[in-house]
């Protein structure tokens, strides 16, 4: 409201003879200047739901808003949603922002609230987070009472900050009619005239907040990470989230996406007596301290969550006489040059326990979902890695018992809190040994002020950021 607010006083002060700075207008903020981005695609313009594309989560934050949002403490704040509700009883009861419109100049209702998370349960995305979300948005039941007003009844015990966590994901967008499609968004900015190469979203007044601080964004694609950095470096864009050492001059970094690395055994080395050995290879790839070779902020995993999204406490990985291999086979996604680094340093780690040397070797295509259901692949070990979308423990719980194939976790469990008792069996049974937590940075122009910060699941916040004069 605090932009609405600056927004209507400049307003009323242009209309005098002599109108101040844009600065004084809106306190100690300008409004104005476009900030250029450059993104590997334009996942998540259109569509929320469509986020398995890198940088997809960032341009779905941007375009389009939801009921509620995550700042860059962690902390939920109210977007659409007037306020955090009230709960009584199972039901919590939300009242809509007064006069939020979509790009295309229709009011925000809470029908549309509704059809927009029918929707999502009827089509859920593709990829494991997603999915798990929209299991555990389909457990609620939604309904409008009246055009701003939206009755949300969950399970018994469910926490309503459970809740509004659920609903701040960016597939959680309202849309109108709860339709993807151009101009059915209601995020701070609109997208205008664009290509498959790059696209132009300005600044969207009618958002729940009002119109952002910054007039325009101006989307690059360059789908290389090196392109990004050289962008960057070249002074073509302000913001990406790749950036290599060289190319830092006049950036600023904060915190982005979590993600963590596994290495998921094949069926042969699953099960009981495999146990000794997996127990092993955690060890010993804790020796051969594998951040070194982690081009990201990392640290070692002792759980399959990163600490910040862990339901449960692992135990220090019990370790016994060493089982050699006749031959120790580690796959990596093919074109992923930080797996490789990662797929090497853990070669040379485990050889050891591999009879003839241990071999990395490239696979196309390969990712987590794929590794875990190998039946009988031409490798031992699988380096990949899962980026969480998570924003607390028990969606975490569900995100990874649905990305590893793992069953005993239902949507109505993790809405409950008992995510966190089935999460302490996972890190001795699941099919993947963790081996580093990571942070992917973003990188931007020290004069773009992030007040809004970052979130892990989102991105940045451009909504609530404005250019230093």
């Amino acid at each position: 409201m605090r932009r609405r607010l600056c927004f209507l006083l400049a307003l009323v002060v242009s209309a005098g003879a002599t109108p101040p700075p844009a600065a004084e207008a809106a306190g100690r903020r300008p409004y104005g200047g476009v900030v250029r981005v450059a993104l590997p695609g334009l996942g998540g313009l259109d569509d929320p739901r469509a986020l398995t594309q890198p940088g997809a989560r960032w341009l779905a934050s941007w375009t389009h808003c939801r009921l509620f949002r995550v700042d860059g403490r962690g902390r939920v704040r109210a977007e659409l949603a007037r306020d955090g509700g009230e709960m009584r009883g199972r039901t919590l009861t939300l009242r809509l922002v007064d006069g939020a419109q979509f790009h295309d100049g229709a009011v925000a209702t809470a029908t549309d609230v509704v059809q927009s998370l029918q929707s999502l349960t009827r089509s859920p995305p593709k990829d494991a987070a997603g999915a798990a979300l929209a299991e555990m948005i389909a457990a609620l039941e939604v309904r409008a009472l009246d055009p701003a007003t939206v009755e949300i009844r969950g399970p018994s015990r469910t926490d309503p900050h459970t809740i509004r966590r659920l609903l701040a994901r960016p597939e959680a967008a309202i849309l109108h009619g709860g339709t993807a499609a151009r101009g059915h968004g209601c995020g701070p900015f609109r997208p205008s005239n664009g290509s498959a190469s790059g696209v132009e979203l300005v600044a969207h007044p009618g958002h729940p907040e009002g119109r952002p601080w910054l007039d325009r964004l101006e989307i690059a694609v360059r789908p290389d990470p090196r392109a990004q950095s050289a962008a960057f470096a070249d002074g073509e864009v302000d913001l990406t989230p790749s950036i290599a050492s060289r190319d830092r001059r006049d950036a600023a970094s904060l915190r982005g996406a979590l993600a963590t690395v596994y290495a998921v055994v094949a069926p042969s080395l699953r099960g009981d007596d495999a146990r000794v050995l997996r127990r092993n290879i955690s060890a010993l790839a804790s020796e051969a301290r594998l951040v070194r070779h982690s081009e990201w902020p990392a640290e070692h995993a002792e759980s399959l969550w990163p600490t910040l999204l862990s339901p449960a406490p692992a135990a220090p990985p019990a370790t016994g006489p060493a089982l050699p291999q006749p031959v120790l086979v580690i796959a990596y996604p093919e074109g992923n040059a930080s797996l490789a680094e990662l797929a090497r340093a853990l070669r040379d780690a485990l050889a050891p326990l591999s009879l003839t040397p241990a071999r990395a070797v490239a696979v196309a295509g390969l990712d987590l979902r794929g590794a875990v259901t190998a039946k009988a692949p031409p490798w031992q070990l699988a380096v990949v890695s899962h980026e969480w979308q998570a924003l607390d423990v028990e969606q975490a719980a569900l995100e990874l018992a649905r990305a590893l194939d793992r069953p005993g976790l239902t949507a109505t469990d993790a809405l409950t809190g008992r995510g966190r008792g089935y999460a302490a069996a996972q890190n001795e049974a699941a099919p993947a040994i963790p081996l580093l937590h990571l942070e992917r940075p973003l990188h931007h122009r020290s004069w773009l002020i992030l007040d809004g910060g970052t979130s892990a699941a989102t991105g940045v916040d451009l909504g609530d950021a404005w250019r230093r004069p």
